[in-house]
């Protein structure tokens, strides 16, 4: 016997059952089946509305992280090529000639403060995580020309080998006759490069 035969010898039993009640049994079993058949389709209304609710609420959260993603990643970007520029900036080699020697021609080329007119004190090195290595120096000079200070500041900032100006002190003397000019200066490269 198959399915189909099945299901149609169930069907005339109870099509046949339900030609034997009477009028007034076959409205509560018709109602009946009418409840059934409503709160079948409510329940699996209210289960198809609550998955697309979900869904709405997953997909619009997952649009909002797809935006914050973006902007995330842009700014990854941003940050990504600003690190490459500062790595390029402080892979280079300090100046060939050595820093102290590099800031002594700068002071007679640009300050023209002559030999022996100048300190230049080199400062405790520091690392500055595991790859880079900071080597400071403190340095001072009279000077009465503050516009070659001024050339001797750019060319230290600015020049071919920059160094980091972290500290500038010009102070007048009390005949206020000359300037007394302290800074401090950091060289900074790889650990590779200081080794």
């Amino acid at each position: 016997m198959t399915l189909t035969s099945k299901i149609s010898l169930a069907l005339e039993k109870a099509s046949s059952w339900f030609k034997s009640l009477s009028t007034r049994e076959r409205m509560l079993v018709g109602g009946g089946a009418a409840v059934l058949i409503i709160m079948a389709l409510s329940s699996a209304y209210s289960s198809v509305s609550q998955g697309l609710s979900d869904q709405s609420f997953a997909l619009a959260r997952l649009e909002r992280e797809s935006a914050a993603l973006a902007t995330q990643f842009e700014r990854y970007e941003k940050l990504r090529a600003q690190l490459e520029q500062v790595q390029s900036q402080f892979n280079r080699p300090a100046p060939a000639e050595g820093v102290r020697s590099y800031i002594a021609r700068l002071l007679g080329e640009k300050a023209r403060v002559s030999a022996g007119g100048y300190d230049i004190r080199p400062l405790t090195k520091r690392n500055l995580g595991t790859k880079y290595v900071q080597f400071p120096f403190s340095l001072k000079y009279d000077t009465t020309d503050i516009g070659s200070t001024v050339q001797f500041l750019e060319e230290l900032m600015y020049g071919k080998e920059p160094l980091l100006v972290t500290r500038i002190d010009i102070a007048k003397s009390r005949r206020a006759d000359k300037l007394t000019v302290s800074i401090d200066v950091s060289s900074i490269s790889t650990a590779e490069n200081a080794a």
